[in-house]
């Protein structure tokens, strides 16, 4: 192998402290983007909350001379299907079945059987529009 010449060695050196550098300086922002994102989620409940107990879904505000609209957003999440849990509702349904033909037809059944079992979470957010 063959010893890197002098110029090479100080680009590989200041490259090592500017990668260092940048790294630490990624890792602070993230710990302010971590702070921030946990600040902004609290709020968020605190002004769900006032909404929903308002029975507002959307409030336009003012503010800095900018208008915008707040909307209540819910949105809804299927669990992710697993081996085991599709193995159990196959079975499930086969045990319901006795008749075997037309597999194709049956397998989308099964599969839409299989979709419609999943558990669904409903979650509401805040959504800020025009600021």
């Amino acid at each position: 192998m063959e010893a890197l010449g002098v110029t090479e060695q100080e680009q590989f050196r200041h490259a090592i402290k500017t990668l260092v550098e940048t790294n630490n300086e990624l890792r602070e922002h993230n710990a302010i983007g971590k702070d921030l994102r946990a600040r902004l989620k609290a709020l968020k409940n605190v002004v769900i909350r006032f909404m929903e107990s308002a029975m507002l879904d959307v409030c336009s505000v003012n503010h800095d001379g900018k208008n915008g609209e707040l909307v209540i957003k819910t949105s809804k999440r299927s669990k992710t299907l697993t081996k085991d849990a599709a193995v159990r509702q196959i079975q499930e349904y086969l045990s319901q079945e006795t008749d075997v033909d037309q597999a194709s037809e049956r397998a989308a059944l099964i599969w839409d059987h299989m979709q419609s079992a999943r558990v669904v979470t409903e979650s509401r957010n805040l959504s800020m529009r025009k600021f």
